[in-house]
């Protein structure tokens, strides 16, 4: 949020919703206050719409009541459910095969500065010794090369991986994987 521009108190505001919106999936209770505020909040934006876009809503009641539906159903998910409580660390000290995990440096929602050691040292304790953590200069989370790192910016960025991207996947794997090549029907190795 800050990377967009809003200002502490939003972000404190935003923050907060998000720990009660958390609590809320993880409980199932305060969800109907949840969807309240969302109410109040997609109608007061409502306002903020470009005229055309307001003109092809003809009911904005409905339009506010379908937006929280929305969003309230998208939290309710399993798969919501477990992205918020999942603990990436237990798995990866049970790695056993060889890892590449690759960080742009710009990256804002997987920021190396909160993952980096925690990921170097849950692959410390891995099963695995052949693992490197590498970080891409300039790179977002989409491994494009950014300004900002801000999503929002991923739609103006050239649609083209930071130069070493490619490269780096590339040696690594082929450096720990043999292809052979047999004749017709021939059996690789």
């Amino acid at each position: 949020m800050r990377g967009g521009g809003a200002g502490e108190e939003q972000i404190r505001k935003t923050l907060d919703q998000q720990r009660r919106v958390f609590d809320c999936v993880r409980t199932g209770r305060g969800c109907d206050l949840i969807a309240e505020e969302l109410k109040k909040e997609i109608a007061a934006s409502y306002d903020s719409l470009p005229p055309g876009t307001r003109k092809g809503i003809t009911d904005s009641a409905a339009f506010v009541n379908a937006n929280v539906d929305m969003k309230i159903a998208s939290e309710q998910t399993p798969w919501f459910r477990y992205f918020i409580d999942f603990d990436p660390v237990p798995a990866l000290e049970q790695v056993s095969c060889p890892v590449l995990a690759i960080f742009g440096a710009l990256d804002m929602q997987v920021p190396v500065s909160l993952n980096r050691e925690p990921m170097q040292r849950a692959l410390a304790k891995s099963k695995t010794k052949d693992w490197k953590v590498e970080v891409l200069p300039k790179a977002n989370h989409l491994f494009l090369t950014a300004v900002t790192g801000s999503p929002a910016e991923y739609a103006s960025l050239e649609k083209k991986f930071v130069p070493g991207f490619l490269d780096l996947m590339t040696d690594w794997i082929t450096t720990r994987v043999s292809v052979s090549r047999g004749g017709a029907g021939g059996r690789g190795n």
